[in-house]
């Protein structure tokens, strides 16, 4: 959603108009049109942001614009407002241990994002962390490893490689990266979706 990027950088407020309808309940907010999320608002992850409505017949999308986090929410309902399906994330800013449903699919099922940090990597050697998670299907990943002041993507140049299952996160390195805390953003599905 490169559009939503563009909008990110130019102010999403330059596109709510001065007319916008504040509401601190995004479930009613079933019209075309523009609002304004008030602080606390129900139904909504975020405050104080707008809210683009577009609907057609039974179907209604709500778009929410997070300016912290320069991404986009969306949902909809296909039943003219009455059940709304979950808030998914455009490009999830992926805090420490939360866990993002995101607007992705794999295998036709949501994918979820969650950071994890999993600890210090090891020197020379193999070495396995469970991640926490239950009934998950892996479906991505990317990480980095820092020492405080270098940060490296990893895998990084073969010498430091990263593999993740159903339990674990394995890292493998073939020189000593002990000093570095590695941390992993996870992709994946949920087995009961």
């Amino acid at each position: 959603m490169d559009g939503d990027k563009t909008l990110a950088k130019i102010g999403y407020m330059s596109f709510v108009k001065a007319d916008a309808v504040e509401t601190d309940n995004a479930d009613t907010c079933l019209a075309n049109g523009w609002y304004w999320i008030k602080e606390n608002a129900q139904g909504c992850p975020i405050n104080r942001a707008p809210l683009f409505v577009v609907g057609a017949k039974d179907c209604i999308w709500q778009c929410v614009f997070d300016s912290q986090s320069d991404s986009a929410l969306r949902r909809h309902t296909a039943d003219g407002g009455t059940v709304w399906d979950p808030w998914e994330w455009e490009n999830p800013p992926v805090a420490d241990g939360a866990e993002y449903r995101t607007m992705m699919r794999y295998g036709g099922k949501p994918v979820y994002a969650r950071r994890i940090i999993v600890g210090t990597a090891p020197d020379s050697a193999i070495a396995v962390y469970p991640h926490g998670l239950e009934s998950i299907v892996p479906v991505g990943w990317e990480g980095i490893a820092t020492d405080g002041e270098a940060v490296l993507p990893l895998p990084f140049c073969n010498h430091f490689t990263v593999g993740v299952d159903r339990t674990n996160i394995t890292l493998s390195t073939t020189e000593n990266y002990s000093g570095y805390t590695v941390e992993i953003t996870l992709r994946y599905c949920k087995e009961e979706d």
